[in-house]
């Protein structure tokens, strides 16, 4: 049964809305803004205004912060569910086996761990990229942008992380840029899960995230073609979309009510493009908003 903190974790963060949080910090985690395991500040604003950009929404920094924090429990908790032994998992359907007296025993120690027993852990392989060991080094050296594990099931929790690896993980020997590693998969195309009988876990967890980053490299593949062809329609015609900081100042200048620190801050802002092209994309309201959050 969920508990009140489940009822309002849900309300204000819409599956929909997670994927997205999701797949920005993937992004962010393969383009390599999270060297040591965090996210520093900026890379924080970055994904803060990406999100209230995709999701129309006015998160703040701190709530995506939490909710990151709250990701990276339930993925650990499901991880170790999955290395214990007499359970199993099916990547396909997203569904954890094992028997009921496997589960009874487990569900002892660990009562968190019953929410898995209908659906396991949505987004699975995803989360594997951001938290896993070889794809987030250093997820463990805990910084003022993410709390320590504060009880006795999270410090658990940190313990087996930190003795043995996670669910999914890639060979010791896989380079730790990951960028590196998306196109050399990419190139040597996706990979099968093997189910031979007498396959070690280690194999299966390795193809599992090989699948992963493969399926993740077409989908960035995708959104790229997808991209260009948009550029391709914008530039064939004759108008070129005004993106200038001419134009965002002269934007700001009309609004009214605005302090001259916050006018400040903002033509910072206007000297990255992304910032820019937001800006002038957003309704009167949501520029209030994003000024009153600079």
């Amino acid at each position: 049964m969920a508990s009140n903190a489940d009822n309002v974790d849900s309300k204000l963060w819409p599956k929909l809305v997670v994927k997205e949080f999701i797949d920005i910090m993937v992004d962010e985690v393969t383009n390599g803004n999270m060297p040591n395991g965090v996210f520093n500040t900026r890379t924080w604003t970055s994904m803060t205004t990406k999100l209230n950009f995709k999701a129309k929404s006015s998160y703040k920094k701190e709530q995506l912060k939490a909710k990151m924090h709250r990701l990276r429990a339930l993925y650990r908790e499901f991880s170790a569910l999955v290395n214990h032994t007499g359970f199993g998992w099916d990547p396909e359907t997203n569904t954890v086996t094992a028997s009921e007296e496997v589960w009874k025993d487990y569900i002892r120690v660990h009562d968190k761990a019953a929410q898995f027993q209908r659906r396991g852990l949505d987004h699975y392989n995803l989360l594997g990229i951001i938290f896993n060991k070889n794809t987030a080094t250093g997820v463990l050296h805990h910084s003022s942008t993410q709390d320590p594990p504060n009880t006795d099931e999270e410090i658990e929790l940190e313990n087996q992380y930190r003795n043995n690896g996670v669910h999914v993980n890639l060979d010791n020997d896989s380079s730790n840029d990951d960028v590196q590693e998306l196109e050399r998969i990419t190139r040597s195309g996706k990979r099968q899960i093997q189910e031979k009988e007498g396959k070690s876990k280690k194999s299966t967890r390795t193809m599992q995230m090989g699948d992963a980053l493969a399926a993740w490299a077409d989908a960035s593949k995708a959104r790229a073609e997808r991209y260009r062809g948009h550029i391709m329609e914008a530039t064939s015609s004759i108008v070129t979309p005004d993106y200038s900081i001419t134009k965002c100042v002269t934007a700001l200048e009309g609004i009214e009510g605005i302090s001259v620190d916050t006018y400040m801050k903002a033509c910072e802002k206007f000297k990255e493009a992304e910032y820019r092209e937001m800006f002038l994309a957003m309704s009167a309201e949501m520029r209030h908003a994003w000024l009153h959050r600079l």
